[in-house]
């Protein structure tokens, strides 16, 4: 009787621990089920675009593109619609040996007309422009930079996804372009989050996602989207990529022709003969003294000029971002210390020329800007959406103080010092602008009227710089140095054969 009792309880404990093992591999953690979700999404993707074999087959892949660029922080406007330019060219990756070819042509407004060229054999990289035929730097090619290039083609992220499969996540279904669509996200090799949306149905990818922070307004989405396909022999592939930061367009590109794997020699990935070697750039130093009290600041590759007064100082142009001005408000503090700074003057607009206004306000300075730009700046300093990176100002909030120029002129003068600060006028790039003249000094500070390579040589102008040398002559203003954001300070005479270069050009 004992014999059978002991029996029984062995067969009802070997249940039990079945049962319980049976419980475990069916229970699935979050992340397990997240993860065969995004995998199961994944696999349909890979197969939509032709398989994984035969993607990974993928030699080579050539695009050539036409279509515009939509002048977000870049445009005369300050707000949508944004002025559009075209812009074109060829892309090569090879995706096994890591060689690249790009070819692009395009402008911003006001006449800013630009052919580049990136080449990389795979190890050493070189950067051309071809309208003055001259190779400007030889660096290696940073490999985010092939990274971005290979995601031009929605197969490649799906590729890649695919090797990072263990970051792989579901993020379930969402609706884009009132359409159901399967959600996942995954880190690549820099840990970039980003999150892939494919089609319900074709489960062919409409876009991806990245999440960053936009100097002006605080966390932002870039979406990279593809509005649809069609079959490129036995691929299916975009007809189109479409760029938007925070909802706005900001690049439209058609692909006019997409092809794989031909055949490059490598004279394709070289740059082409007869171009002028980098010179060596000009002595930037981070500090350069114009004058008593009056220095070009370099932060973030730009030029920041700050005048010290009696009892405070003044600075004109607050470019890039929270980190450039940082940088450049504790140089400030170096090089006057004692002066607080109370007034900070921005030429226009772009975010290359006052992405880092928002420093100055915590800061407590005054922002002097055109009539034109009060409200703009208003909604800047209004903005209070830092979560992914808090700026100074999220972190000790202070009410904006700005004043605006009246009848286009101001003047800024104690014991110590003068400063003028002008609206140069309606011109090709804006239709307000500043400029700072030191007439002690006999300085002008501007910013992209005059913008001078970093290795010294002249450029031809454009139509925005002619502008300015036409209202130089016309104001009557003593000058004999020209500073900009942009570049070595350079002289009248280097003006007068930037445009020189620019009319012999046309």
């Amino acid at each position: 009787m004992r014999t059978s009792k002991n029996a029984f309880r062995l067969v009802l404990f070997v249940a039990l621990l079945a049962a319980s093992a049976f419980g475990q591999t069916n229970e699935l953690t979050a992340s397990e089920a997240s993860y065969r979700e995004a995998r199961r999404v994944l696999d349909a993707g890979l197969a939509a675009y032709g398989g994984l074999d035969a993607l990974r087959a993928i030699e080579n892949f050539t695009i050539r593109h036409e279509g515009y660029t939509v002048h977000r922080n870049q445009s005369r406007r300050t707000a949508a619609p944004y002025e559009r330019t075209p812009l074109g060219g060829t892309l090569i990756v090879e995706t096994r040996r890591g060689r690249l070819y790009h070819d692009n042509k395009g402008s911003y407004p006001g006449g800013f007309n630009w052919h580049w060229g990136l080449m990389s054999n795979g190890k050493d990289a070189a950067r051309v422009t071809y309208l003055e035929r001259r190779i400007t730097s030889t660096q290696p090619l940073p490999p985010q930079l092939l990274r971005g290039r290979l995601r031009w083609l929605p197969h490649n992220l799906l590729v890649n996804a695919h090797e990072r499969a263990v970051q792989l996540r579901s993020l379930g279904r969402a609706n884009f372009d009132n359409r159901p669509h399967d959600v996942l996200t995954y880190a690549n090799e820099d840990g970039v989050q980003l999150t892939v949306y494919l089609d319900a149905r074709t489960h062919l990818v409409s876009k991806f996602e990245l999440l960053g922070s936009d100097p002006y307004f605080g966390d932002s989405v870039q979406e990279i989207i593809f509005p649809g396909h069609r079959a490129v022999e036995r691929f299916q592939v975009p007809t189109a990529r479409v760029t938007k930061i925070m909802g706005e367009v900001v690049e439209e590109i058609p692909y006019a022709e997409v092809s794989f794997n031909k055949t490059y020699g490598d004279e394709q990935f070289k740059p082409p003969a007869g171009f002028t070697a980098p010179a060596a750039p000009v002595e930037n130093p981070p500090v350069n003294k114009l004058a008593e009290n009056v220095y070009a600041i370099r932060g973030g590759g730009y030029n920041v000029l700050a005048v010290g007064f009696k009892d405070h100082v003044m600075v004109v142009e607050t470019p890039g971002g929270d980190n450039t001005s940082r940088e450049v408000i504790a140089r400030v503090k170096e090089l006057m210390p004692g002066k607080p700074i109370k007034y900070a003057a921005v030429t226009h607009h772009h975010d290359d020329h006052a992405g880092g206004v928002r420093t100055y306000i915590a800061e407590g300075a005054t922002i002097i800007t055109t009539p034109g730009l009060r409200s703009f700046f208003e909604r800047v300093a209004a903005a209070r959406n830092f979560t992914l990176n808090p700026d100074t100002l999220t972190r000790s909030p202070r009410p904006l103080s700005l004043e605006t120029l009246q009848n286009g002129k101001r003047v800024f003068a104690d014991d110590a010092q003068t400063v003028e600060l002008y609206d140069i006028g309606s011109g090709p790039h804006m239709d307000e602008m500043i400029v700072a003249y030191l007439p002690k000094e006999k300085l002008i500070f501007q910013g992209d009227l005059l913008n001078r390579p970093e290795d010294g040589h002249i450029a031809p102008g454009n139509a925005t710089t002619a502008h300015f040398a036409d209202w130089l002559k016309k104001s009557g203003l003593v000058v004999e140095r020209i500073v900009g954001v942009h570049g070595p300070v350079s002289t009248p005479d280097d003006l007068h054969k930037a445009v020189a270069l620019m009319k012999a050009q046309n």
